[in-house]
């Protein structure tokens, strides 16, 4: 990893220079030693930025501190053995027989391996083939950007091992005129097909809802509607999605949603209803756990980029993370059985971190604009009281032993 220097602000008259101090490192002893950093040779090639410090609040001085950025010169961190504990690595600046501690990195425990399967699935109403993977009826990344994005923008740095399982694709206009699918399949097509208008009458023929001439739906539908996609994947492959918790599944589907608030849903993760027992004990500990294991990405999720961040940000919720900021009407959602005032131990102002589960916006209705998160683009840390939430759903598989990776990989998303 990368060692960024940063002054102590009552410290920061001037710059630092490169004298004789000497960093080093001491670690706890499940890790290899790491050698000294004369300080002087970091210097050398580090970039040297200057942070203005500034209080809301008018009686104190403004102030500003140093920090330093070396890219070229790699700490490397390697366990030997099985960590069942939290682990160190203590930083030490040295200068004329004068030390002082300046630094602390915590190794988290990997006597535990924890693994999430994903199993992506494409779910296409219209009979129209789009060209490759990023076609203009249905944008969807490929096998190998989903794997890389949700293992190094996401999951790895929880220190959760990923597979990404190969896409299914069902074209659902093929196969309701397909001889060999059963009437019971044909049928949960049907529903799903016409669910946008919420009736399930046969005036009309199949084959106009199938076509791609209208398919969209609106959010006061959008739960049976995500349930009707399980329903007909579930008639289709035989494999029931609510009760196979051995893995997560992200249905990537050619439906847009109409949201009543105003412009369009990116994506829905489902969820379970907690019942009044449920919902004592989620305000009393915060650790409640009330997301199922699928999600939902509709087409107009935007370019690749902004429909990847919205998978994993969906896939967030399906592991149990709520949002990090609280919702507008509170009370209403806690009527409506939406528990995310109780699920998370802290909350933050929205759109103003660069947390997976923030969002990239400022609600409009909020302060009568939109205004864009500051990081957006960006966002792809989770906090370690989140790591803890992901470690504990159920849609894992977990083993005793040290997970096959280094430390260093598990924080390569930086």
């Amino acid at each position: 990893m990368h060692l960024e220097i940063e002054q102590d602000p009552d410290d920061s008259i001037s710059p630092l220079i490169g004298d004789n101090t000497v960093l080093s490192f001491e670690c706890s002893p499940q890790l290899e030693p790491i050698a000294d950093i004369v300080l002087a040779d970091y210097l050398a090639n580090a970039e040297q930025q200057v942070i203005q410090l500034t209080s809301a609040d008018k009686s104190l001085i403004d102030k500003h501190t140093y920090r330093y950025s070396n890219k070229s010169l790699n700490v490397n961190v390697l366990c030997n053995q099985t960590l069942s504990e939290v682990g160190y690595i203590k930083v030490y600046a040295k200068k004329n027989g004068a030390k002082k501690q300046v630094g602390l990195l915590c190794i988290c425990p990997n006597n535990i391996t924890r693994k999430a399967v994903i199993q992506p699935v494409l779910m296409r109403s219209s009979n129209l083939k789009p060209e490759g993977g990023h076609g203009k009826l249905q944008l969807y990344p490929t096998h190998e950007e989903l794997s890389h994005y949700i293992q190094h923008h996401f999951l790895h740095q929880a220190l959760v091992q990923v597979e990404v399982k190969p896409y299914q694709e069902f074209r659902l206009h093929e196969l309701y005129n397909d001889p060999t699918v059963t009437e019971e399949a044909r049928n949960s097509i049907v529903t799903l097909i016409r669910s946008h208008k919420q009736t399930l009458d046969t005036v009309e023929p199949i084959e106009r809802y199938l076509a791609g001439i209208d398919r969209q739906v609106n959010d006061d539908f959008m739960g049976i509607f995500t349930g009707q996609l399980r329903s007909v994947y579930a008639k289709l492959t035989g494999d029931n999605t609510e009760t196979n918790q051995s893995q997560t599944y992200v249905f990537f589907t050619d439906y847009r949603i109409n949201s009543s608030q105003g412009g369009e849903i990116a994506g829905r993760a489902e969820r379970n209803v907690p019942d009044e027992q449920e919902i004592i004990q989620c305000r009393e500990d915060n650790q409640c756990n009330h997301w199922k294991n699928t999600a939902v990405i509709f087409e107009n999720a935007g370019d690749i980029q902004g429909l990847l961040h919205t998978t994993i940000h969906e896939l967030g919720h399906s592991f149990g993370l709520a949002h990090t900021y609280l919702l507008i009407d509170e009370e209403q959602d806690y009527k409506d059985g939406n528990m995310e005032k109780f699920e998370n131990p802290y909350y933050l102002r929205r759109a103003k971190t660069d947390n997976i589960m923030d969002y990239t916006f400022v609600d409009g209705k909020q302060i009568g604009q939109f205004i864009d998160n500051p990081y957006k683009g960006k966002m792809f840390s989770l906090f370690k009281w989140q790591w803890d939430k992901i470690h504990n759903d159920i849609n894992l598989t977990k083993s005793i032993g040290v997970a096959k990776w280094d430390i260093l990989n598990c924080l390569s998303y930086h």
